[in-house]
Formats: C-alpha cells, structure tokens, sequence
C-alpha cells in the first residue's frame, strides 16, 4: 500500500533480453529483488523479518546499462529513478541501483513495469534463517 525502502533488499537474479515478442523495441532487462519488511530487532542485533517476495522489475528499451560487483549476495542501498527526456523529448528513465555489498547497477529505459511478484524467500537467500 506503500512506496518500499528498498534499503537491504537483495537482487538475486538480472536477465537480460535483447527483444521480446510482444513489443518491438529491446532490450530488455528484468532485475528480480527479495523483499520482506523488517518487524523488530532482536536483543543480539539479528532483525526479524516479514512478507518476504520476490519482484521482477521490467526495464524495457534499455538504451544504456553499467553494472559491477554481482557477487553471492547483491544487497542494494535504495533504488533511485530519474525521469529525464532524450533530444526528440521522449521521456526516459534514467535508474540506479547504489550497491551496498555487490552489485552496482544503472540503466537508462524508455519504460518500467512490475513483471512479477513471487511469495516467499528464494532459497539461497542470506535470509533462510530468518524464516
């Protein structure tokens, strides 16, 4: 019912497409992030966890893209997005995802979708154990 923090999610997984059948324009990158909402935190500094999901972000037309660090773990600080216009004045957006530990990503598209939302945690989450 809210806009999320995205502050210590974690992207588990970025597919990249270079078309796709139902629209003309590529490429395409999805990038898939475990979510939960934080309930409380513990006596010894361990949070408690909630919700958890994974949602699949679409960036469609992706006309530039720079990533670094994809490692075991991915965890994000945030996610910022610009709306920006190219020179014939079509809207881009211009996306940055700030790495805490692993990835760095950024990309400029044309258009952002949520492609999927997917109960619970993937299993080789960090946060199995929180479960």
């Amino acid at each position: 019912g809210r806009w999320p923090s995205f502050h210590d999610f974690e992207i588990v997984k970025v597919v990249f497409e270079r078309n796709s059948l139902d629209d003309q324009w590529g490429p395409h990158i999805t990038v898939y992030i475990h979510m939960c909402q934080i309930m409380g935190e513990l006596a010894d500094g361990h949070f408690v966890y909630d919700k958890h999901n994974v949602v699949g972000l679409l960036f469609r037309s992706v006309l530039d893209y720079s990533e670094q660090c994809f490692n075991h773990q991915n965890v994000i600080d945030d996610i910022e997005i610009t709306l920006t216009h190219d020179e014939a004045n079509n809207e881009l957006y211009q996306v940055l995802f700030p790495g805490l530990h692993g990835i760095e990503l950024a990309l400029t598209c044309r258009k952002i979708e949520v492609a999927s939302i997917e109960s619970g945690i993937p299993p080789w989450s960090v946060n199995v154990e929180d479960a």
